[in-house]
């Protein structure tokens, strides 16, 4: 392979023609407007798992590489605020009766610490869990590897780093717990 075409498969492997298409013929729409219409265009485009009860007021800005359509499911009656942001590079499973607020971010990529000349190493993908009932605050950031059990709430602004255990409140920075419902 020349190096041109390498450099071509580099800058185009987070590419998805069936996810882009959704976004455009999305667009014209305002925010909370046509929220199912949203869903049904995203299982259209390949989104299978995402129930199509789902209501989404604005697109999530969805990234990652390889099989992103693959690696999101989403339950019954789960609803994402605007400005949500759903990286991909592994799966991200969320149950049922799950509330985003506006601008909630969810990775599961992150890097390995490199050489002193380079610190961000390899790219490590690490799986998202969200259980079922939870209610994940505006601007929270919830980082790979993480497991949030059913029932928890995660405070707006908080940064999740570490499991979560059902039926408790979290917030901060690191997010800790702040009380058990």
């Amino acid at each position: 392979m020349n190096k041109f075409t390498q450099l071509l498969r580099e800058e185009t492997a987070g590419w998805h023609g069936r996810l882009q298409l959704a976004r455009i013929l999305l667009a014209p729409l305002p925010p909370y407007v046509g929220s199912r219409v949203r869903v049904r265009l995203l299982r259209a485009a390949g989104f299978r798992g995402i129930h199509p009860s789902v209501v989404m007021w604005a697109l999530p800005m969805i990234t990652g590489q390889g099989d992103v359509y693959g690696r999101l499911t989403i339950g019954p009656i789960c609803r994402f605020n605007v400005g949500c942001f759903l990286n991909l590079g592994d799966s991200i499973t969320i149950g049922q009766y799950v509330g985003f607020g506006q601008q909630v971010m969810v990775l599961t990529e992150t890097h390995a610490i490199g050489t002193p000349e380079y610190r961000s190493g390899a790219l490590t993908p690490k799986p998202v869990v969200i259980g079922n009932g939870c209610w994940i605050g505006a601007r929270a950031t919830i980082l790979p590897g993480v497991t949030i059990g059913d029932g928890a709430v995660v405070a707006a602004g908080a940064v999740v780093t570490k499991d979560v255990p059902p039926h408790t409140v979290v917030g901060g920075v690191p997010a800790k717990a702040i009380k058990e419902l």
